[in-house]
């Protein structure tokens, strides 16, 4: 069982840490740029779901799904994927930002 959520588990230590971190760290600075945030995830989301589903119609790649639920075509997994590494990345670039400025 472990083996198959190897993937999660290092989905979220990677990309759930350093976003705990940070919002922990820098709460208050981070929140004022809920917009930021918002319009980042819906723009890999989008961009994103294009990209992996044209590459999967292609047989470019495949996808095993490990959580057996699938939204528009891709396995929930790689949804979270783009959401957690999109927010890791403006939480991680924002808090250096914050850091910096105190």
């Amino acid at each position: 069982m472990i083996e198959q959520l190897t993937y999660m588990i290092l989905l979220l230590v990677f990309t759930g840490l350093p976003i705990l971190y940070f919002w922990l760290r820098q709460y208050k600075f981070l929140i004022k740029f809920k917009k930021i945030f918002l319009y980042t995830l819906i723009g890999t989301s989008v961009i994103s779901f294009f990209w992996d589903y044209i590459a999967v119609k292609d047989n470019v790649w495949i996808f095993h799904n490990i959580l057996g639920i699938w939204i528009l075509g891709l396995p929930l997994e790689e949804w979270l994927f783009f959401w957690f590494v999109s927010f890791a990345i403006v939480s991680v670039i924002l808090g250096f930002i914050g850091s910096a400025k105190k």
